[in-house]
């Protein structure tokens, strides 16, 4: 009787599970689709500059772009020597990408950062911009697993979150882990997820936003906590290196 009623509760737990999940991801897709004039910039970030700069490969390679949305990085990587490929399951944003690609040696694919259909070992580098990982729902470590299954074994893996710690949204922390954040459901970090990490690479970096986009010499006392203590920022580069 009660291994009955156990598999009646985790088949109720799966059915739950897999509605809340496809409310959320429909929710994100909606948002990104109605938001798309946004997304149309071909210019990289501060910060982005800064990590292609000082941790990218510069001879180049083949590099997966995670959540490329309107394809802002795409082209920009491509003019630096990469072989890329870029995947977003927002179709309107493929598409955009697409079109704006055209021409030029670069693949845009709609497919799920969390079941990737490329073979192990496919790319050097993997890059998730804009906090894209924090779309993702409900369980981040499956966008990570599979990054790390089709990394290079000495590969690189990139990306970014918000913080569930950051100083200004301190009394959203008992949101929970995800939180509505500018009509997105997003997830923020802890220091948990930095250990988690270590499961899938052999070494971890973790860079605040503040760290790059505001110099000592002009940080405030919040801009030097965020430099010491990186979760308590808004957001948090995360620097993976080669897979264990």
């Amino acid at each position: 009787m009660f291994l009955i009623e156990s598999q009646v509760y985790h088949n109720y737990y799966d059915i739950l599970l897999k509605i809340m999940l496809n409310t959320v991801t429909k929710h994100n897709i909606k948002t990104f689709t109605e938001r798309i004039e946004q997304y149309k910039t071909y210019e990289l970030t501060i910060g982005e500059k800064y990590l292609i700069k000082k941790y990218f490969d510069k001879s180049g390679g083949k590099i997966l772009v995670l959540g490329c949305g309107a394809g802002r990085t795409l082209i920009p990587l491509q003019k630096m020597g990469y072989q890329v490929t870029g995947i977003d399951m927002t179709p309107k944003m493929v598409k955009v990408a697409q079109e704006k690609v055209k021409g030029l040696p670069v693949k845009v694919l709609e497919m799920d950062a969390c079941q990737l259909d490329f073979p192990k070992n496919s790319f050097d580098i993997i890059f998730f911009p804009a906090n894209g990982m924090s779309c993702i729902y409900p369980d981040i470590f499956k966008c990570i697993s599979e990054a790390q299954r089709v990394m290079q074994p000495q590969g690189l893996f990139v990306f970014s979150t918000h913080s569930r710690f950051n100083l200004k949204a301190l009394p959203r922390f008992f949101e929970g882990p995800y939180a509505n954040y500018k009509g997105f459901i997003l997830y923020r970090s802890t220091p948990l997820d930095w250990l988690k990490l270590k499961k899938y690479f052999q070494k971890i970096k973790i860079i605040p936003y503040s760290s790059i986009e505001c110099p000592w010499k002009k940080a405030d006392w919040k801009d030097v906590i965020h430099k010491l203590l990186p979760f308590f920022d808004r957001a948090t580069y995360y620097i993976c290196i080669g897979k264990k």
